[in-house]
This record gives structure tokens, sequence and C-alpha cells, in this order.
């Protein structure tokens, strides 16, 4: 006041040069606002994740575990923690046990109020058994190997596991066989009765010299004195797997090998509660001239059978997308429910009817996401319980009768979330002559007529797919998580695209098999199809695009890139880039066979052409390569190969290596400070 009351010119001067300032710095405080979003990394880690469900015989108690990130006091990093819930048949909930490390697999005793789950013992994962009414647990076998899964015998006297058939020692100074370096997997039983006090031990029901391959290739046959299982010679056995099917007399241990053809895979077997059949999921197939290499993998080409009593087998009706897995018998021993991807819908639950001309029948009829990895049938098979998520909402349980499919939500464990603002829309677009499906996300605001920066996100697998998932959380599978979240792009004014392209499940047989004359060429125009579709519908602009994929998904990204210089900054996660060095030191190296046809020794020519890294001189966007150096489905020096090359041919390029990590990231830490440097990488 004073400046303007003694120099009135200077005053009126400064008054403007004031007024300019005051105007620039909010001009600049909205920009920083703008993209300064109220969105950041760390709140896709606040989401919990349930892993497992398990309900009381009739569907009414339900017992689950949960995992979330905390913060340790002490040395302030992000650790994962797993709590045992329990919810009572008031719908009351409460902790069992939150101080266990690795709690996972919860199972209820059929006959008694008693759950047996995994946990950490003195050093290995251990069986336990808790009451749920009095939270009184033990400790009921402990071996010198983690024990991997478990099943309560129908009469609730017993519970089988699987486990190592020895504790393996990788400090060994002695010279390795690499041909014999596995360690099979056997089936063991041990008797639960008894003072919790004794000590017992476990019985061992299958050779050393075979493996059982999946937590959930056994099951119990509803009088408690058999075992079917699913197993191949050995755990190390290449890709895809050769399984067989047979049968443990718990008694007196006699195994009973059914005939079955040498080509097979066979996963899920479950005995129907009246004990006539076994159902199973198969690769087998009554017409012989669909037998490729491609159809020969239940990965990606599947279907119920049925065995009976005297070892003959039928084949139920298939779902809509070919490729079902087994939940288990309804009470009547009628139906078998399955579950199958269908397109952008995520997986769905079918019952299939065994009697006559079986047939098919989908009985989800919700809008959102099921986590198949969380699916609980009741003991008497009339009641399911599951995870279900939207794309504003992240994971609850739910539980609905199988007769009657109205699922009502259960559990309310997540944190308040954020509030996801951000529109999701399923398209599709024209590629050659099929019409792909893919899913389009708008940021916040999101105007019409407005052209914003474009990331292309691709998946893995290739025989995978993306569903309409909550948007506010990390891609995961259980604790692995990817370094990504959408809406940590959808926050920032990014259009992000997940297409869907011929190799993907969820669209039937034929579209999938379209992977075996046109792997990642097909991809390759069907995504490029779909990102011209937005370009001319005026949604992205065209100079502002980025591309992101994990796995198969950077793999595919990684050869986008060579092809054409759209993308501005890509990111390559776990990706494979030499297809001949990636066959010779991956853990399943006839995967590439079955799309190929054939190994590269036979077929150099095509892998080197189907190689980004004999491309990468045509690349111009610049490049983040994300790995972790523990990887062996996809090993680490995939992406040392390429960042070499490009480094030597002065291409933008970045190497981040996360240590101690598999294929899918865990560390919370990791994935914080990843996300982070992925977001500052995408900006285009």
């Amino acid at each position: 006041m004073r400046v303007h009351k003694y120099f009135p010119g200077v005053g009126k001067k400064q008054n403007y040069l004031n007024n300019i300032l005051v105007l620039i710095t909010m001009f600049f405080l909205l920009n920083m606002y703008s993209y300064a979003s109220s969105w950041q990394p760390e709140n896709a880690l606040r989401i919990k994740t349930i892993e497992s469900i398990a309900l009381s015989v009739k569907g009414d108690e339900t017992v689950f575990v949960v995992s979330k990130i905390v913060r340790e006091i002490t040395t302030k990093k992000l650790v994962w923690t797993s709590a045992l819930y329990y919810r009572d048949v008031k719908g009351k909930t409460k902790i069992l046990s939150a101080k266990q490390q690795n709690i996972a697999s919860p199972a209820w005793s059929p006959k008694a109020a008693l759950i047996a789950y995994l946990a950490k013992g003195a050093e290995h994962q251990a069986i336990w058994i808790i009451n749920p009414k009095t939270q009184v647990n033990y400790k009921l076998i402990e071996l010198n190997r983690d024990i991997a899964s478990l099943q309560w015998a129908g009469n609730g006297k017993s519970i089988a596991f699987v486990t190592n058939s020895l504790a393996r020692f990788d400090n060994t100074k002695h010279a390795i066989d690499v041909a014999k370096d596995y360690v099979n997997a056997q089936l063991y039983v041990i008797d639960v009765r008894g003072y919790s006090c004794e000590s017992k031990t476990a019985r061992v029901l299958t050779p050393a010299n075979i493996s059982i391959l999946f937590a959930k290739d056994f099951n119990w046959s509803s009088d408690s004195k058999t075992i079917v299982y699913a197993y191949q010679e050995r755990r190390a056995i290449p890709y895809p797997v050769k399984t067989k099917l047979a049968l443990v007399d718990v008694g007196s241990g006699k195994i009973c090998n059914f005939n079955l053809p040498v080509d097979q895979n066979i996963y899920h077997p479950v005995f129907s509660p009246n004990g006539k059949w076994i159902a199973f999921g198969s690769n087998l197939f009554s017409n012989k001239k669909q037998a490729t290499a491609f159809a020969l993998d239940a990965n990606v080409n599947s279907r119920i059978c049925l065995l009976n009593s005297k070892g003959k087998i039928s084949f139920l009706a298939n779902t809509y997308n070919t490729n079902p897995m087994p939940i288990g018998w309804n009470s009547t021993s009628d139906k078998v429910l399955v579950y199958d991807a269908y397109k952008t819908n995520g997986p769905q639950i079918y019952s299939i009817d065994i009697a006559g001309n079986s047939s098919t029948k989908k009985i989800s009829n919700i809008n959102g996401y099921l986590d198949p990895a969380t699916f609980a049938l009741s003991h008497d098979g009339k009641v399911l319980a599951f995870t279900l998520e939207t794309g504003q909402k992240p994971a609850e349980i739910f539980r609905t009768s199988i007769n009657d499919f109205h699922p009502l939500q259960i559990s309310q464990i997540q944190p308040s979330p954020h509030i996801v603002k951000s529109t999701i829309k399923v398209i599709s677009w024209k590629s050659s002559n099929k019409t792909i499906e893919g899913i389009l996300n708008l940021p916040p605001d999101y105007t019409p007529h407005k052209k914003y920066p474009l990331l292309v996100a691709v998946h893995g697998g290739p025989i995978e797919n993306w569903s309409v998932r909550y948007l506010g959380g990390n891609w995961h599978n259980g604790k692995k998580q990817l370094p990504f979240c959408l809406e940590d792009f959808l926050d920032r004014g990014f259009v992000v695209l997940q297409p869907n392209p011929s190799c993907s499940s969820g669209y039937g047989l034929a579209m999938r098999r379209e992977v075996e004359v046109g792997f990642a060429r097909a991809d390759y125009q069907d995504i490029m199809q779909g990102v011209t579709y937005l370009e001319q519908q005026g949604i992205v602009d065209a100079k502002r695009e980025a591309i992101f994929g994990w796995s198969y998904g950077g793999y595919l990204a990684a050869w986008i890139i060579t092809q054409t210089h759209k993308f501005k900054a890509a990111v390559i996660g776990a990706g494979y880039t030499n297809l001949i060095s990636y066959m010779g030191t991956t853990d399943i190296p006839e995967l590439l066979v079955e799309f190929l046809g054939k190994p590269y020794w036979l077929d150099a020519h095509n892998y080197n052409q189907l190689s980004p890294l004999f491309f990468a001189k045509n690349i111009t966007s610049r490049v983040l390569i994300v790995h972790g150096d523990a990887d062996q489905r996809i090993p680490i020096a995939q992406g040392y190969e390429f960042f070499t090359e490009l480094n030597a041919l002065h291409k933008t390029v970045k190497m981040l290596r996360l240590p101690s990590e598999g294929h899918l990231p865990e560390d919370p830490n990791l994935i914080l400070s990843t996300m982070a440097q992925i977001e500052v990488w995408l900006r285009v």
C-alpha cells in the first residue's frame, strides 16, 4: 500500500506485473493439477487379494484367505501378509489367524467343524488344523519340504496331500545331470484322528518315478476308499505334458492304471457323488483327425470326458470356447459344473448334462469377472462361492445356489477404493475376414471429438484374453502382479486399448487355431487394425501412441515396433525376442513347436523371421525392457540380447532387471518403483 501511495506510477506498473505473475502461476498450477493426477501408483497396491475360498458341507459357513501389502515398522519396506477369515452362519466375520506366514488352501472337513489349511511351520509349508468356533489350532504335520495342496476324505478321517518326493538341495557341490534335474511330486495320506499333541506320520501312495502335475489333479471317492489322480512320467517333461490317469486304493496302496491313449493331457479328475463316474478335462478326441500338435494341447483345446467303472470313456457336450475346466458335480450326479472363457466377459460357469445327448447350459448370469482361482463348491454340490469384480469395484466374495444362480455378496474386506471414473467399452473392428473384439478404456474426463494419447496393452499367453476387470488394481494372479495399472494411465489422460487378437481365448477354437498359421503376423494385423479404427473415429492422437506387453505380450510388443513406426514408446515386459535361444532355454521348450509346427533346427528361417532381434534396426520407438532375473519361463537372457543389440544400434533403450523375481513379479517394493518408471517412460 505504501508503494501505491508514494510512488503511484511504480505502483500501477508493479500491480500489473503482479497480476500477470498471478495469472501465470494459476495457469502453471492448473496445468500441474491436470497432469498431477489424484491417482498414484501405490493406490493399486492397497487392493487386497482373496486367494482361496472353502465352504462348509452345506455352504452356509465360509473360510477364505486374504493377502495384503503392508509396510514393516522396522525396515519400512512393503511386504505381503496373509490372514485366514471365517464367516459363520449368521453372517459374522472374524479373523482366525493373521500371524502365520503363507496361509493358503483352506479345506473344510466334511464331517466335523474343522478346517485344514497350509501355512509356514518351523521352516516349510505345513498342514494346520483349526476349529473356527474355538480358534484352537495346531500343526498336523511338517516335512522337510513344502506341502503344496490338500484334500479331506469324505469321512473326515484322513487328508491327502501333494509334496515333493524329497527335499532338494540347491547348494550341492556336485555336478548335476541336467536330464535328471527335477523332483517329482508324490501323493501322501495322513490320518487326522487322535490328539493334537500326537506326532503323526504320512504314508506315500504314489511311486517316486511319476509326478502329480497340478494341485487339483487328485480327488477322493465318496466312500473315502479310493483316490483318482492324474500324473506324468516325470515333472521335467517338455511342454505340453503327456499325462495319464490312475486309481489308488488308500488302504492297500494298490494302483490301477487306466489304458488311455498315449498322447493326451488329463487334468482335474473328479468323482461323482454316487461313485459311478469320474469327470476330467482332456484333449482326448473321438475324431483322430483333430490330433495336430496344437489340438492335442489341453491348455488351449479340451473337453470334459467321463470314465465309468469299466474304463469306458464318453465325451460330453462342449462349451462355446471349447476349453472347459471342471469345477465339480451337482448333488444328484447328473451334471458336471465347468468354467470357460467367454469373450471379454471372462470365465463363465456352465452346467453339462451327462445323460443321453448331453447338453451345455451357461448358468452364470451376472455382470462381472469371476475369478476361477477362487471357485469353491460345497461338499453337497449345492452351493458355489467365488470372487466377483467389476471395472469400478475390486473383488469381493459372492455365494449362490447352483440351481438358482443369484449371487449375494458375503464379504466386505476391501479398503475404500479409489473411485474409478473411467469409462469401459467393449468395441469391435474388422481385420481381414474376422471381427476382432477389444476393451476400450476412456479417461475420467473424456470428451468426444478430442484426441487423446493412446496406450495399447497386449495380453500374454498367447492363448489368453482381456476381460473387464477392476481398473484400479494391478494385473495379478494371487501374490504375483505385473508392475502396471490401467487406472494409473487413464487418470493421466490416456485412452487404453486392450485388444483380443486372433490368438485370444474366449472366441472358439477356430479363432485360436489361426495362431498355427499366423503366429505374430495375424496378431500384429489385428492389433494395428484396432489402432487404425480408433484413429478413424477421432478418439486418439496418431502422433502420441505407446504400447505395453508382458510375456507373449512383451514379445508381440517387441515384434510390432520392428514392423511399424507408429509407437513413440514401448515397454517389453518379460518378452522373448530371439525365438531360437528362447526355445533352447525356457522351461516349456515345446511351446513354439505347437505354434510354428517344427523345432528351430528344422525350420531356423521361420524362427528368425519371427524374432524381433533380427529386425531391431527398424525400431524408432523408445524401448524399456523389464525382466525378472529368476525367470525360468522366459529367461532374462532374452532381455539382455535385445538390450545389447538396441544399445549397439544407438537406439533409445533402457533395461530394468528385477532381482530375484520370476516370470511375474511379487515384491511390492519392486512393483511400485517399476510402475513409477514405466509411467515416466510411456509419456508421449
